[in-house]
């Protein structure tokens, strides 16, 4: 048996690194610290809105002013929301489009939560004209007893092309999947965005009712989409964690 010459057996070890590295959806290798450019990023996030600290996002305590010393509570109802609310951000975050994720506190009856977006920009984000939309929540929201929900309004805004294909541009349709696969078990993810973009693609063909709800478990997670003008997804554990 011949060995491989040592530049050899570099490029190949070289080879196995980065084909082993996780990749996203969108092909780009998930950065090692995603806010090293901090102020570079308020172009495309709302990075006023919170500090990242040991892959946790902390925010004001009213969500406007004040020391960043707020995260959410992982001992309600969700034990893994801190690292959620950072991993979804993640997968979000892109240099031609607008993450925004922000705090709001608690309120009459609404808990407090996390509301995370992507859009094409931030005056769309600013305006409610979001591709899609999270909320987390530090306690269980009045409606189906969630603790996150979805809600997709548009996967399109310029390629109209892509009405006859499945009403969703690459971009958007990537960050969808991505930001679910960072929330989610491995085990549920892809099962879980199939039913999302299914429930999105029939919304979007005028094929379900305002008024239609329809509800799925995956392992763990049950789903509920109830459809008012677009879906939005309803999770909530069927056990606690």
């Amino acid at each position: 048996m011949k060995f491989l010459k040592s530049k050899s057996l570099a490029a190949l070890s070289l080879a196995l690194i980065v084909t082993l590295m996780p990749q996203r959806v969108d092909g780009a290798s998930p950065p090692k610290d995603p806010f090293a450019n901090f102020m570079q990023m308020r172009d495309y996030a709302s990075v006023h809105k919170y500090r990242a600290i040991n892959k946790t996002l902390y925010f004001q305590k009213d969500g406007q002013s004040g020391r960043f010393e707020r995260k959410m509570n992982p001992k309600r109802i969700n034990p893994y929301v801190n690292s959620q609310i950072y991993n979804a951000t993640v997968s979000l975050l892109h240099g031609k489009y607008y993450t925004s994720t922000s705090y709001m506190p608690k309120n009459d009856t609404i808990p407090s939560r996390v509301i995370m977006s992507f859009s094409p920009a931030e005056a769309f984000a600013l305006s409610g004209s979001t591709a899609f939309y999270y909320i987390f929540y530090d306690e269980k929201a009045d409606l189906y007893n969630s603790h996150l929900t979805l809600t997709t309004n548009r996967l399109w805004y310029n390629d109209v092309s892509e009405l006859n294909k499945d009403h969703a541009e690459a971009v958007y349709k990537a960050k969808l999947q991505n930001s679910i696969f960072a929330i989610f078990d491995e085990k549920e993810e892809k099962q879980i965005f199939e039913f999302v973009f299914s429930e999105y693609l029939k919304s979007a063909k005028r094929q379900t009712k305002d008024g239609t709800i329809r509800k799925k478990k995956f392992g763990n997670i049950n789903v509920v989409m109830e459809k008012r003008t677009v879906p939005t997804f309803y999770f909530s554990y069927v056990r606690k964690p």
